[in-house]
């Protein structure tokens, strides 16, 4: 269990139908796709993430907000923080992913993971069902987060890659080998509940409402 944060029910974010760069400035998030009806998840898939989420969000709040966290942690957290600024590129995750022949691929961005899975499950007509304690997130981001009582799964998230796949064991060696984290967090799931579970209790993805990073911009 990541230490300090639990899971809560909303993010936001839009699906985009044309291919943005991965490192986008413009707090969009991406679907890799150009016809809806083919690339739409299906019951069944594994839902893989890589690399982590909140990555965006993370570099940002220890970039800008350096001295005032300097109050509660030594410098090297936040050093390590925008040290992860070499990870939001995801060219070469989303390379991979259509080499392994996945079509539903999704980069996360504004509104964190809780969005992109509201935006991938709403446009498919289908539902999800994922593991809290699946969920990759580095330790610096839950330092940064329970500092300003936000929530790291609705922060932005660019530099995390959703992929939806029938074969992930495949996809996950293929990451492996190019030195690339990732992890399935779930599965795609008939109807529309849209659920996390966190141990014996179930949290439902909610329709998205603002990303968390302007909780500390305002």
């Amino acid at each position: 269990m990541k230490k300090g944060i639990t899971p809560d029910d909303s993010g936001t974010g839009y699906i985009n139908n044309a291919i943005k760069t991965s490192a986008a400035s413009d707090l969009s998030c991406a679907c890799l796709s150009e016809d809806a009806e083919f690339h739409k998840a299906l019951p069944g898939y594994a839902v893989v993430v890589t690399k982590w989420i909140g990555l965006y969000g993370s570099v940002w709040i220890a970039e800008h907000r350096f001295e005032e966290l300097r109050s509660k942690y030594p410098a090297f957290i936040m050093e390590y923080a925008i040290g992860l600024k070499k990870f939001i590129n995801v060219d070469e995750d989303i390379k991979i992913a259509r080499k392994h022949g996945d079509k539903c691929v999704y980069a996360c961005g504004e509104g964190g993971l809780y969005a992109a899975l509201w935006d991938i499950t709403r446009a498919s007509s289908v539902g999800i069902s994922a593991d809290f304690k699946d969920i990759p997130v580095r330790q610096e981001t839950v330092e940064l987060c329970e500092f300003y009582d936000i929530n790291p799964y609705k922060l932005r998230s660019d530099g995390a890659l959703i992929v939806v796949t029938p074969s992930p064991d495949e996809l996950l060696e293929m990451y492996d080998r190019e030195g690339i984290p990732a992890s399935v967090i779930g599965y795609i799931t008939e109807g529309n509940k849209r659920i996390i579970t966190y141990g014996e209790e179930e949290k439902h993805i909610q329709k998205p409402a603002k990303d968390e990073l302007y909780k500390i911009l305002c």
